[in-house]
C-alpha cells in the first residue's frame, strides 16, 4: 500500500507540479496505512485538471538508487504510474 500511495502522490508532483510530501514509511497497522491513504487521496483531490493539461510531451525524471528514468508527462502516466 506504501508503494500504491508513493506512485500517486508522485504523479501529483512529478506531472501535476504539485510540492512532494515526504510520507516516511513506518505505518505498522491497518489504521495507519487508512491514514496514509487518506493523506494520499487528499493530495491527489488538490490536482486540477490545469495541473496536467498539455504535459503530455513534457519530459518526467524519475530518480531512483537504481539510476535515472526519463519519461514523457504521457508515458509517465500510461506505463508507470497507471499501471
Amino acid at each position: 500500500m506504501q508503494s500504491c500511495c508513493n506512485t500517486a502522490k508522485f504523479l501529483a508532483s512529478r506531472v501535476g507540479g504539485h510540492q512532494d510530501v515526504y510520507f516516511p514509511d513506518d505505518e505498522e497497522t491497518f489504521e495507519q496505512l487508512k491514514h496514509r491513504i487518506a493523506k494520499t487521496i487528499d493530495i491527489l483531490n488538490e490536482i486540477k485538471p490545469d495541473d496536467m493539461n498539455g504535459k503530455e510531451e513534457q519530459e518526467i525524471l524519475m530518480e531512483t538508487k537504481m539510476g535515472n528514468f526519463k519519461f514523457t508527462g504521457q508515458r509517465y502516466v500510461t506505463e508507470y504510474a497507471i499501471p
